[in-house]
Protein backbone atom coordinates (compact mmCIF):
# COMPACT_ATOMS: atom_id res chain seq x y z
CA UNK A 1 0.00 0.00 0.00
CA UNK A 2 1.57 3.24 -1.08
CA UNK A 3 0.90 6.27 1.10
CA UNK A 4 -0.02 9.55 -0.54
CA UNK A 5 0.28 12.88 1.18
CA UNK A 6 -2.94 14.17 2.72
CA UNK A 7 -3.95 17.76 2.43
CA UNK A 8 -3.29 19.75 5.58
CA UNK A 9 -5.90 19.18 8.25
CA UNK A 10 -6.30 21.89 10.88
CA UNK A 11 -8.39 20.46 13.68
CA UNK A 12 -10.55 22.66 15.92
CA UNK A 13 -10.56 21.66 19.56
CA UNK A 14 -14.33 21.96 19.76
CA UNK A 15 -15.58 20.26 16.60
CA UNK A 16 -19.33 20.00 16.25
CA UNK A 17 -19.78 16.23 15.86
CA UNK A 18 -22.48 14.20 14.15
CA UNK A 19 -24.87 12.70 16.67
CA UNK A 20 -24.69 8.96 17.23
CA UNK A 21 -28.38 8.76 16.40
CA UNK A 22 -27.74 9.62 12.78
CA UNK A 23 -24.66 7.39 12.77
CA UNK A 24 -26.80 4.37 13.57
CA UNK A 25 -30.09 5.33 11.96
CA UNK A 26 -29.45 3.14 8.94
CA UNK A 27 -29.50 -0.12 10.92
CA UNK A 28 -32.14 -2.55 9.68
CA UNK A 29 -30.88 -5.85 11.03
CA UNK A 30 -28.63 -7.18 13.78
CA UNK A 31 -27.17 -4.43 15.97
CA UNK A 32 -23.69 -3.42 14.97
CA UNK A 33 -23.52 -5.37 11.69
CA UNK A 34 -22.32 -3.08 8.88
CA UNK A 35 -23.80 -5.42 6.25
CA UNK A 36 -27.24 -4.49 7.60
CA UNK A 37 -26.77 -0.73 7.28
CA UNK A 38 -28.21 1.46 4.59
CA UNK A 39 -26.44 4.38 3.02
CA UNK A 40 -23.04 2.68 2.88
CA UNK A 41 -20.55 4.48 0.68
CA UNK A 42 -19.02 2.89 -2.41
CA UNK A 43 -16.22 5.44 -2.63
CA UNK A 44 -13.56 3.18 -1.11
CA UNK A 45 -12.16 0.93 -3.80
CA UNK A 46 -12.22 -2.74 -2.79
CA UNK A 47 -10.74 -5.42 -5.07
CA UNK A 48 -13.13 -8.00 -6.50
CA UNK A 49 -10.78 -10.98 -5.98
CA UNK A 50 -11.61 -11.26 -2.29
CA UNK A 51 -9.72 -13.64 0.00
CA UNK A 52 -9.74 -12.64 3.70
CA UNK A 53 -6.49 -14.55 4.27
CA UNK A 54 -5.03 -14.22 0.78
CA UNK A 55 -1.45 -13.19 0.10
CA UNK A 56 -0.62 -10.11 -1.94
CA UNK A 57 1.34 -10.98 -5.07
CA UNK A 58 3.43 -8.93 -5.53
CA UNK A 59 3.82 -7.83 -1.91
CA UNK A 60 2.63 -4.42 -0.79
CA UNK A 61 4.04 -2.00 1.77
CA UNK A 62 1.77 -0.67 4.49
CA UNK A 63 2.81 2.30 6.59
CA UNK A 64 1.67 2.58 10.19
CA UNK A 65 2.27 4.48 13.42
CA UNK A 66 2.02 3.00 16.87
CA UNK A 67 2.60 3.36 20.56
CA UNK A 68 5.14 1.24 22.42
CA UNK A 69 3.61 -0.71 25.34
CA UNK A 70 5.31 -0.28 28.69
CA UNK A 71 8.04 -2.77 29.66
CA UNK A 72 7.77 -4.70 26.40
CA UNK A 73 10.53 -7.28 25.92
CA UNK A 74 11.65 -9.28 22.88
CA UNK A 75 13.35 -12.60 22.12
CA UNK A 76 16.98 -12.24 21.14
CA UNK A 77 17.33 -10.45 17.81
CA UNK A 78 13.74 -9.28 17.66
CA UNK A 79 12.36 -5.76 17.94
CA UNK A 80 9.08 -3.91 17.49
CA UNK A 81 9.94 -3.66 13.77
CA UNK A 82 11.14 -7.26 13.33
CA UNK A 83 9.19 -9.93 15.18
CA UNK A 84 6.87 -12.90 14.82
CA UNK A 85 4.04 -10.71 13.55
CA UNK A 86 5.96 -8.54 11.07
CA UNK A 87 7.63 -11.64 9.61
CA UNK A 88 4.29 -13.46 9.35
CA UNK A 89 2.66 -10.46 7.69
CA UNK A 90 5.43 -10.55 5.08
CA UNK A 91 5.50 -14.33 4.56
CA UNK A 92 1.80 -15.21 4.84
CA UNK A 93 0.01 -12.05 3.72
CA UNK A 94 2.54 -10.37 1.45
CA UNK A 95 2.40 -7.22 3.57
CA UNK A 96 5.62 -5.42 4.40
CA UNK A 97 4.97 -3.32 7.49
CA UNK A 98 6.78 -0.03 7.78
CA UNK A 99 6.41 2.26 10.80
CA UNK A 100 6.48 5.96 10.04
CA UNK A 101 7.06 6.56 13.74
CA UNK A 102 6.89 4.82 17.11
CA UNK A 103 6.48 6.49 20.47
CA UNK A 104 5.73 5.49 24.04
CA UNK A 105 2.11 5.15 25.12
CA UNK A 106 1.99 8.43 27.02
CA UNK A 107 3.08 10.47 23.98
CA UNK A 108 1.12 8.72 21.23
CA UNK A 109 -1.97 10.94 21.10
CA UNK A 110 0.11 14.12 21.16
CA UNK A 111 2.34 12.82 18.37
CA UNK A 112 -0.69 11.75 16.34
CA UNK A 113 -2.34 15.15 16.77
CA UNK A 114 0.77 16.76 15.30
CA UNK A 115 0.63 14.33 12.37
CA UNK A 116 -3.07 15.13 11.85
CA UNK A 117 -2.34 18.86 11.77
CA UNK A 118 0.53 18.43 9.31
CA UNK A 119 -1.40 16.02 7.10
CA UNK A 120 1.45 13.47 7.28
CA UNK A 121 -0.55 10.39 8.26
CA UNK A 122 0.35 6.76 7.60
CA UNK A 123 -1.91 4.26 5.83
CA UNK A 124 -3.22 2.63 9.03
CA UNK A 125 -3.17 3.94 12.59
CA UNK A 126 -5.14 3.76 15.81
CA UNK A 127 -7.08 6.71 17.18
CA UNK A 128 -8.93 7.74 20.31
CA UNK A 129 -12.72 8.13 20.19
CA UNK A 130 -12.30 11.92 19.95
CA UNK A 131 -9.79 11.64 17.10
CA UNK A 132 -12.09 9.23 15.28
CA UNK A 133 -14.94 11.73 15.31
CA UNK A 134 -12.69 14.59 14.22
CA UNK A 135 -11.15 12.68 11.33
CA UNK A 136 -14.45 11.17 10.19
CA UNK A 137 -16.14 14.56 10.13
CA UNK A 138 -13.19 16.05 8.24
CA UNK A 139 -13.55 13.30 5.58
CA UNK A 140 -10.00 12.05 6.07
CA UNK A 141 -10.77 8.35 6.62
CA UNK A 142 -11.53 5.50 4.27
CA UNK A 143 -15.05 4.08 4.40
CA UNK A 144 -14.60 0.50 5.61
CA UNK A 145 -18.18 -0.69 5.14
CA UNK A 146 -17.48 -2.72 2.02
CA UNK A 147 -14.07 -3.77 3.34
CA UNK A 148 -15.72 -5.29 6.41
CA UNK A 149 -18.51 -6.94 4.44
CA UNK A 150 -16.14 -8.58 1.95
CA UNK A 151 -13.03 -9.27 4.01
CA UNK A 152 -14.03 -9.95 7.61
CA UNK A 153 -13.54 -13.64 8.30
CA UNK A 154 -16.44 -15.41 10.04
CA UNK A 155 -14.35 -15.70 13.19
CA UNK A 156 -13.45 -12.00 13.11
CA UNK A 157 -17.09 -11.01 12.62
CA UNK A 158 -17.98 -13.16 15.62
CA UNK A 159 -15.42 -11.39 17.80
CA UNK A 160 -16.70 -7.98 16.73
CA UNK A 161 -20.20 -8.89 17.91
CA UNK A 162 -19.27 -10.17 21.36
CA UNK A 163 -19.97 -6.72 22.83
CA UNK A 164 -23.45 -6.71 21.34
CA UNK A 165 -22.28 -4.63 18.42
CA UNK A 166 -21.51 -1.60 20.61
CA UNK A 167 -18.07 -1.05 19.10
CA UNK A 168 -19.20 -1.29 15.48
CA UNK A 169 -22.18 0.99 16.13
CA UNK A 170 -19.94 3.61 17.71
CA UNK A 171 -17.63 3.53 14.68
CA UNK A 172 -20.48 4.04 12.21
CA UNK A 173 -21.33 7.47 10.80
CA UNK A 174 -24.40 7.98 8.58
CA UNK A 175 -24.40 4.28 7.81
CA UNK A 176 -20.70 4.17 6.99
CA UNK A 177 -18.25 2.09 9.02
CA UNK A 178 -15.26 4.40 9.44
CA UNK A 179 -13.10 2.29 11.80
CA UNK A 180 -12.61 -1.12 13.35
CA UNK A 181 -13.14 -0.93 17.12
CA UNK A 182 -10.70 -2.52 19.53
CA UNK A 183 -13.08 -4.93 21.25
CA UNK A 184 -11.39 -6.12 24.39
CA UNK A 185 -12.29 -7.79 27.66
CA UNK A 186 -13.61 -4.84 29.62
CA UNK A 187 -14.60 -7.24 32.38
CA UNK A 188 -10.90 -7.93 33.01
CA UNK A 189 -10.59 -4.34 34.23
CA UNK A 190 -13.03 -4.91 37.10
CA UNK A 191 -11.20 -3.95 40.29
CA UNK A 192 -10.27 -6.23 43.14
CA UNK A 193 -8.34 -5.70 46.35
CA UNK A 194 -4.84 -7.19 46.48
CA UNK A 195 -3.58 -7.85 50.01
CA UNK A 196 -0.35 -9.19 51.53
CA UNK A 197 -1.83 -12.38 52.97
CA UNK A 198 1.37 -13.16 54.85
CA UNK A 199 1.00 -9.83 56.66
CA UNK A 200 -2.62 -10.64 57.49
CA UNK A 201 -1.44 -13.93 58.99
CA UNK A 202 1.46 -12.31 60.85
CA UNK A 203 -0.95 -9.92 62.58
CA UNK A 204 -3.77 -12.48 62.86
CA UNK A 205 -6.19 -10.25 60.97
CA UNK A 206 -9.45 -11.34 59.30
CA UNK A 207 -9.96 -11.11 55.57
CA UNK A 208 -11.46 -7.82 54.32
CA UNK A 209 -15.22 -8.09 53.83
CA UNK A 210 -16.34 -4.52 54.60
CA UNK A 211 -14.93 -1.03 54.23
CA UNK A 212 -14.42 -1.02 58.01
CA UNK A 213 -12.29 -4.15 57.60
CA UNK A 214 -10.22 -2.40 54.93
CA UNK A 215 -9.64 0.53 57.27
CA UNK A 216 -8.67 -1.71 60.18
CA UNK A 217 -6.28 -3.74 58.06
CA UNK A 218 -4.71 -0.55 56.65
CA UNK A 219 -4.26 0.71 60.21
CA UNK A 220 -2.56 -2.50 61.31
CA UNK A 221 -0.34 -2.64 58.22
CA UNK A 222 0.73 0.98 58.72
CA UNK A 223 1.42 0.83 62.46
CA UNK A 224 2.13 -2.73 63.64
CA UNK A 225 5.27 -3.65 61.72
CA UNK A 226 3.67 -6.39 59.59
CA UNK A 227 6.96 -7.30 57.89
CA UNK A 228 8.78 -7.65 61.22
CA UNK A 229 11.77 -5.48 60.36
CA UNK A 230 11.34 -3.21 63.42
CA UNK A 231 10.92 -0.16 61.19
CA UNK A 232 7.96 2.12 60.62
CA UNK A 233 8.22 1.86 56.84
CA UNK A 234 5.06 0.13 55.59
CA UNK A 235 2.07 1.54 53.70
CA UNK A 236 -1.42 0.46 54.72
CA UNK A 237 -3.32 1.30 51.50
CA UNK A 238 -1.28 2.38 48.51
CA UNK A 239 -2.42 4.58 45.67
CA UNK A 240 -0.93 6.93 43.11
CA UNK A 241 -1.86 10.41 42.00
CA UNK A 242 -4.45 9.08 39.52
CA UNK A 243 -6.99 8.31 42.23
CA UNK A 244 -9.78 7.45 39.76
CA UNK A 245 -7.71 4.66 38.23
CA UNK A 246 -8.69 1.02 38.60
CA UNK A 247 -5.15 -0.35 38.62
CA UNK A 248 -3.38 1.12 41.64
CA UNK A 249 -5.87 3.96 42.11
CA UNK A 250 -8.85 4.26 44.43
CA UNK A 251 -11.63 3.37 42.00
CA UNK A 252 -12.39 0.17 43.90
CA UNK A 253 -12.63 2.13 47.15
CA UNK A 254 -15.11 4.58 45.63
CA UNK A 255 -17.10 1.68 44.15
CA UNK A 256 -17.29 0.25 47.67
CA UNK A 257 -19.33 3.33 48.59
CA UNK A 258 -21.51 2.78 45.48
CA UNK A 259 -19.75 5.70 43.85
CA UNK A 260 -18.95 5.35 40.14
CA UNK A 261 -16.67 8.19 38.99
CA UNK A 262 -17.42 9.31 35.44
CA UNK A 263 -19.76 6.40 34.78
CA UNK A 264 -23.31 7.22 33.73
CA UNK A 265 -25.86 5.54 35.97
CA UNK A 266 -29.67 5.76 36.18
CA UNK A 267 -31.04 8.07 38.83
CA UNK A 268 -33.47 5.88 40.72
CA UNK A 269 -35.50 3.16 39.02
CA UNK A 270 -35.57 3.94 35.31
CA UNK A 271 -34.60 7.57 35.84
CA UNK A 272 -32.35 9.70 33.62
CA UNK A 273 -28.63 9.01 33.43
CA UNK A 274 -26.47 10.96 35.87
CA UNK A 275 -22.71 11.08 36.37
CA UNK A 276 -21.60 8.98 39.33
CA UNK A 277 -18.87 11.48 40.16
CA UNK A 278 -21.24 14.07 41.63
CA UNK A 279 -23.60 11.91 43.67
CA UNK A 280 -23.98 12.40 47.47
CA UNK A 281 -22.27 9.08 48.23
CA UNK A 282 -19.05 10.51 46.83
CA UNK A 283 -18.80 12.95 49.73
CA UNK A 284 -19.04 10.05 52.18
CA UNK A 285 -16.20 8.22 50.43
CA UNK A 286 -14.04 11.34 50.45
CA UNK A 287 -14.69 11.82 54.17
CA UNK A 288 -13.40 8.32 54.90
CA UNK A 289 -10.34 8.79 52.69
CA UNK A 290 -9.58 12.07 54.43
CA UNK A 291 -9.72 10.33 57.82
CA UNK A 292 -7.44 7.56 56.59
CA UNK A 293 -4.90 9.97 55.13
CA UNK A 294 -4.84 12.07 58.30
CA UNK A 295 -4.17 8.93 60.35
CA UNK A 296 -1.37 7.82 58.04
CA UNK A 297 -3.14 4.77 56.63
CA UNK A 298 -2.73 5.97 53.02
CA UNK A 299 0.67 6.64 51.49
CA UNK A 300 1.60 10.16 52.57
CA UNK A 301 3.42 10.75 49.27
CA UNK A 302 0.76 9.40 46.88
CA UNK A 303 0.43 12.74 45.07
CA UNK A 304 4.01 12.44 43.82
CA UNK A 305 3.69 8.88 42.50
CA UNK A 306 2.40 7.72 39.14
CA UNK A 307 1.55 4.26 40.45
CA UNK A 308 2.04 1.70 43.20
CA UNK A 309 4.43 -0.66 41.40
CA UNK A 310 7.80 0.43 42.82
CA UNK A 311 6.56 0.36 46.43
CA UNK A 312 4.87 -3.01 45.93
CA UNK A 313 8.06 -4.48 44.51
CA UNK A 314 10.09 -2.93 47.34
CA UNK A 315 7.92 -4.75 49.89
CA UNK A 316 6.43 -1.60 51.42
CA UNK A 317 2.75 -2.06 50.46
CA UNK A 318 0.10 -4.03 52.31
CA UNK A 319 -2.93 -3.37 50.10
CA UNK A 320 -3.87 -1.79 46.78
CA UNK A 321 -6.82 -1.86 44.40
CA UNK A 322 -5.90 -3.53 41.16
CA UNK A 323 -7.06 -5.94 38.46
CA UNK A 324 -6.85 -9.60 37.57
CA UNK A 325 -3.62 -9.06 35.62
CA UNK A 326 -1.53 -7.76 38.53
CA UNK A 327 0.24 -11.10 39.09
CA UNK A 328 2.11 -10.27 35.86
CA UNK A 329 3.13 -6.85 37.16
CA UNK A 330 4.04 -5.85 39.85
CA UNK A 331 3.26 -8.92 41.98
CA UNK A 332 5.61 -11.31 40.16
CA UNK A 333 8.45 -8.86 40.65
CA UNK A 334 7.45 -8.56 44.31
CA UNK A 335 7.72 -12.33 44.75
CA UNK A 336 10.98 -12.47 42.83
CA UNK A 337 12.46 -10.01 45.29
CA UNK A 338 10.86 -11.67 48.32
CA UNK A 339 9.60 -15.24 47.68
CA UNK A 340 7.80 -15.15 51.04
CA UNK A 341 5.51 -12.34 49.87
CA UNK A 342 2.07 -13.91 49.56
CA UNK A 343 -0.48 -11.88 47.63
CA UNK A 344 -4.19 -12.67 47.71
CA UNK A 345 -7.05 -10.99 45.87
CA UNK A 346 -10.44 -10.21 47.43
CA UNK A 347 -13.69 -8.74 46.06
CA UNK A 348 -13.99 -5.02 46.63
CA UNK A 349 -15.59 -4.41 50.02
CA UNK A 350 -18.86 -2.55 50.58
CA UNK A 351 -19.64 0.19 53.07
CA UNK A 352 -23.06 -1.34 53.85
CA UNK A 353 -25.16 -4.46 53.30
CA UNK A 354 -25.45 -3.81 49.56
CA UNK A 355 -22.87 -5.65 47.44
CA UNK A 356 -20.12 -3.48 45.99
CA UNK A 357 -19.98 -3.51 42.20
CA UNK A 358 -16.80 -2.68 40.28
CA UNK A 359 -17.52 -0.38 37.35
CA UNK A 360 -16.65 -1.23 33.75
CA UNK A 361 -17.27 0.28 30.34
CA UNK A 362 -17.81 -1.46 27.01
CA UNK A 363 -16.88 1.66 25.04
CA UNK A 364 -13.84 0.80 22.89
CA UNK A 365 -10.73 2.59 24.17
CA UNK A 366 -9.28 2.90 20.69
CA UNK A 367 -10.14 2.35 17.02
CA UNK A 368 -8.17 1.33 13.93
CA UNK A 369 -8.61 3.56 10.89
CA UNK A 370 -7.32 3.81 7.33
CA UNK A 371 -6.07 6.96 5.63
CA UNK A 372 -8.56 8.04 2.96
CA UNK A 373 -5.75 8.05 0.39
CA UNK A 374 -4.46 4.54 1.14
CA UNK A 375 -4.46 2.26 -1.90
CA UNK A 376 -5.31 -0.97 -0.07
CA UNK A 377 -7.79 -0.24 2.74
CA UNK A 378 -8.64 -3.95 2.95
CA UNK A 379 -5.14 -4.59 4.35
CA UNK A 380 -6.41 -3.48 7.77
CA UNK A 381 -9.06 -6.21 7.77
CA UNK A 382 -6.50 -8.78 6.65
CA UNK A 383 -4.20 -7.83 9.54
CA UNK A 384 -7.13 -8.09 11.92
CA UNK A 385 -8.20 -11.48 10.53
CA UNK A 386 -4.64 -12.72 10.95
CA UNK A 387 -4.41 -11.75 14.62
CA UNK A 388 -7.77 -13.31 15.44
CA UNK A 389 -6.97 -16.51 13.57
CA UNK A 390 -3.58 -16.96 15.22
CA UNK A 391 -5.09 -16.49 18.66
CA UNK A 392 -8.55 -18.07 18.33
CA UNK A 393 -8.77 -20.03 15.08
CA UNK A 394 -7.96 -23.54 13.90
CA UNK A 395 -4.33 -22.55 13.25
CA UNK A 396 -3.94 -20.81 16.62
CA UNK A 397 -0.38 -20.75 17.92
CA UNK A 398 0.49 -19.88 21.53
CA UNK A 399 3.70 -18.13 20.47
CA UNK A 400 1.53 -15.39 18.97
CA UNK A 401 0.29 -14.71 22.51
CA UNK A 402 3.36 -15.40 24.65
CA UNK A 403 6.87 -16.60 23.94
CA UNK A 404 8.25 -17.44 27.36
CA UNK A 405 8.17 -14.17 29.32
CA UNK A 406 7.63 -12.08 26.18
CA UNK A 407 4.12 -10.69 25.56
CA UNK A 408 4.21 -11.32 21.82
CA UNK A 409 0.54 -10.39 21.30
CA UNK A 410 1.50 -6.80 22.03
CA UNK A 411 3.84 -6.79 19.03
CA UNK A 412 0.78 -6.80 16.75
CA UNK A 413 -0.26 -3.25 15.82
CA UNK A 414 -3.83 -4.43 15.07
CA UNK A 415 -5.61 -6.53 17.71
CA UNK A 416 -9.00 -7.72 18.85
CA UNK A 417 -9.67 -10.09 21.75
CA UNK A 418 -13.41 -10.07 22.18
CA UNK A 419 -15.17 -9.53 25.50
CA UNK A 420 -14.88 -12.81 27.40
CA UNK A 421 -11.60 -14.29 26.18
CA UNK A 422 -9.72 -14.65 29.45
CA UNK A 423 -12.59 -15.77 31.64
CA UNK A 424 -13.60 -18.28 28.94
CA UNK A 425 -10.02 -19.60 28.99
CA UNK A 426 -10.16 -19.89 32.76
CA UNK A 427 -13.45 -21.79 32.68
CA UNK A 428 -12.22 -24.30 30.14
CA UNK A 429 -8.89 -24.80 31.92
CA UNK A 430 -10.80 -25.47 35.14
CA UNK A 431 -12.97 -28.02 33.33
CA UNK A 432 -9.97 -29.74 31.77
CA UNK A 433 -8.11 -29.79 35.08
CA UNK A 434 -10.99 -31.83 36.49
CA UNK A 435 -11.46 -34.11 33.47
CA UNK A 436 -7.88 -34.44 32.22
CA UNK A 437 -9.04 -34.09 28.60
CA UNK A 438 -6.52 -31.56 27.31
CA UNK A 439 -7.69 -32.10 23.71
CA UNK A 440 -10.35 -29.43 24.35
CA UNK A 441 -7.71 -26.74 24.81
CA UNK A 442 -6.53 -24.48 22.02
CA UNK A 443 -2.79 -23.65 21.87
CA UNK A 444 -3.08 -20.56 24.06
CA UNK A 445 -5.13 -22.39 26.68
CA UNK A 446 -2.77 -25.36 26.55
CA UNK A 447 0.12 -22.98 27.16
CA UNK A 448 -1.54 -21.65 30.31
CA UNK A 449 -2.44 -25.17 31.40
CA UNK A 450 1.16 -26.35 30.95
CA UNK A 451 2.50 -23.34 32.87
CA UNK A 452 0.13 -24.10 35.75
CA UNK A 453 1.35 -27.70 35.83
CA UNK A 454 4.96 -26.50 35.80
CA UNK A 455 4.24 -24.21 38.74
CA UNK A 456 2.61 -27.05 40.62
CA UNK A 457 5.73 -29.07 39.88
CA UNK A 458 7.96 -26.45 41.52
CA UNK A 459 8.72 -23.95 38.74
CA UNK A 460 8.14 -20.71 40.65
CA UNK A 461 8.68 -18.61 37.52
CA UNK A 462 5.20 -19.71 36.40
CA UNK A 463 3.53 -18.32 39.53
CA UNK A 464 1.94 -15.35 37.73
CA UNK A 465 0.14 -17.51 35.14
CA UNK A 466 -1.00 -19.94 37.84
CA UNK A 467 -2.25 -17.06 39.97
CA UNK A 468 -4.35 -15.79 37.06
CA UNK A 469 -5.53 -18.91 35.20
CA UNK A 470 -5.33 -21.49 37.99
CA UNK A 471 -8.53 -22.80 39.59
CA UNK A 472 -8.18 -20.27 42.42
CA UNK A 473 -6.58 -17.61 40.24
CA UNK A 474 -7.70 -14.02 39.91
CA UNK A 475 -9.94 -14.87 36.96
CA UNK A 476 -12.08 -16.94 39.31
CA UNK A 477 -13.15 -13.64 40.87
CA UNK A 478 -13.94 -12.19 37.43
CA UNK A 479 -16.05 -15.29 36.81
CA UNK A 480 -17.85 -14.66 40.09
CA UNK A 481 -18.43 -11.01 39.20
CA UNK A 482 -19.90 -12.02 35.81
CA UNK A 483 -21.93 -15.01 36.99
CA UNK A 484 -23.55 -13.06 39.81
CA UNK A 485 -24.15 -9.84 37.86
CA UNK A 486 -21.83 -7.97 40.21
CA UNK A 487 -20.50 -5.32 37.80
CA UNK A 488 -21.82 -1.83 37.14
CA UNK A 489 -21.72 -1.18 33.38
CA UNK A 490 -21.38 2.44 32.27
CA UNK A 491 -24.72 3.43 30.74
CA UNK A 492 -23.13 5.61 28.04
CA UNK A 493 -21.24 3.86 25.26
CA UNK A 494 -21.42 6.36 22.43
CA UNK A 495 -18.59 8.44 21.03
CA UNK A 496 -17.84 11.71 22.85
CA UNK A 497 -20.22 14.54 22.07
CA UNK A 498 -18.98 18.00 21.12
CA UNK A 499 -19.53 19.17 24.70
CA UNK A 500 -17.50 16.22 25.99
CA UNK A 501 -14.65 16.97 23.60
CA UNK A 502 -14.51 20.55 24.79
CA UNK A 503 -15.31 20.22 28.47
CA UNK A 504 -14.49 16.74 29.79
CA UNK A 505 -10.79 17.48 30.14
CA UNK A 506 -11.17 20.58 32.33
CA UNK A 507 -13.97 18.95 34.34
CA UNK A 508 -11.88 15.84 35.02
CA UNK A 509 -8.89 17.99 36.00
CA UNK A 510 -11.10 19.94 38.38
CA UNK A 511 -12.44 16.72 39.90
CA UNK A 512 -8.96 15.26 40.41
CA UNK A 513 -7.64 18.46 41.97
CA UNK A 514 -10.65 18.98 44.24
CA UNK A 515 -10.84 15.38 45.43
CA UNK A 516 -7.11 15.15 46.04
CA UNK A 517 -7.14 18.34 48.11
CA UNK A 518 -10.08 17.06 50.15
CA UNK A 519 -8.24 13.81 50.87
CA UNK A 520 -5.24 15.89 51.96
CA UNK A 521 -7.40 17.89 54.38
CA UNK A 522 -9.46 20.56 52.60
CA UNK A 523 -13.02 21.14 53.81
CA UNK A 524 -15.55 18.53 52.73
CA UNK A 525 -17.85 21.41 51.85
CA UNK A 526 -15.64 21.93 48.81
CA UNK A 527 -17.31 18.88 47.33
CA UNK A 528 -20.64 20.72 47.22
CA UNK A 529 -18.94 23.68 45.55
CA UNK A 530 -17.34 21.27 43.08
CA UNK A 531 -20.74 19.78 42.14
CA UNK A 532 -22.16 23.25 41.48
CA UNK A 533 -19.14 24.22 39.38
CA UNK A 534 -19.16 20.88 37.53
CA UNK A 535 -22.71 21.48 36.40
CA UNK A 536 -22.13 25.14 35.54
CA UNK A 537 -18.90 24.59 33.62
CA UNK A 538 -20.20 21.92 31.29
CA UNK A 539 -21.50 18.97 33.28
CA UNK A 540 -25.11 20.00 32.87
CA UNK A 541 -24.72 20.29 29.10
CA UNK A 542 -22.96 16.93 28.91
CA UNK A 543 -25.70 15.32 30.99
CA UNK A 544 -28.25 16.64 28.51
CA UNK A 545 -26.22 15.17 25.62
CA UNK A 546 -25.98 11.79 27.33
CA UNK A 547 -29.71 11.56 27.93
CA UNK A 548 -30.54 12.66 24.40
CA UNK A 549 -28.26 9.87 23.17
CA UNK A 550 -29.85 7.38 25.60
CA UNK A 551 -33.31 8.20 24.23
CA UNK A 552 -32.17 7.01 20.79
CA UNK A 553 -31.06 3.65 22.15
CA UNK A 554 -34.47 2.60 23.47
Amino acid sequence: MKRRNMRTLLMASACVILALTSACSGNSGEAGSPSDRTGASNETKVPNNVDPAGKYEPPITVTMARDMPDNLTFPSGDSIENNIFTRSYRDELGINLKYDWITDSTQYNEKLNIAITSGELPDIFNVSPVQLKELAEADQLADLTEVYEKYASPLAAEKFKEDGGIGLKSATFDGKLMALPYVTAAIDGATMLWVRKDWLDNLKLPEPKTIDDVVEIARAFATKDPDGNNKNDTIGLATGQKIFGGGGGLLGFFNGFHVYPNAWIPEGEGGPLVNGLIQPETKQALAKLQEMYKEGLIDSEFTTKTGVGPDVIAGKVGMFYGTMSNPLNPLLQSKEKNPKAEWQYYPIASVDDKPAKPQISYTPPTYYVVNKNAENPEALMKLMNFFIEKNFGETADYTYMYDGPHRTHQYAPVRNFGVTKNVDNWRLIKEVTASGDVSKLNPEQKGYYDDIKKFEGGDLSKWSIADIFGQEGSLSLIDKYVSNDMMLVDGFYGLPTANMVEKNGPLNDMALETFTKIILGDSLDNFDKFVANWNKLGGEAITKDVNEWAATQK
